[in-house]
């Protein structure tokens, strides 16, 4: 079931910031797609994907990826929300439209 939702996510985010999927699972380092990378993070913890989860379902899509950098991006969606009106109503609108 937390894959379905994971699998929504990357499609909302994807569209959202116009990144292919490829490039989320990548390894780059572009602004754009780590902050989507982030906004994928956030999210899925945000509805109970716990972090050692979204490790495995990135390394399933080909992204391995660490624990703290994981962290580290949900962190930094959490803090930027507070400042940033945008990022929260792009944030806001993709929670509400993925629900099984």
């Amino acid at each position: 079931m937390k894959h379905i939702i994971f699998d929504k996510y990357v499609d909302k985010v994807c569209n959202t910031y116009r990144v292919s999927r490829d490039d989320l699972f990548s390894t780059s380092r572009e602004y754009n797609i780590v902050t989507a990378r982030q906004v994928l993070f956030y999210l899925s913890y945000k509805r109970g994907i716990i972090i050692n989860e979204i490790m495995r379902l990135m390394k399933e899509r080909g992204r391995d990826i660490r624990y703290p950098a994981i962290r580290n991006g949900i962190d930094k969606v959490q803090n930027a929300l507070y400042d940033d009106r945008d990022l929260r109503e792009y944030v806001e609108d993709m929670e509400l439209s993925v629900y099984i």
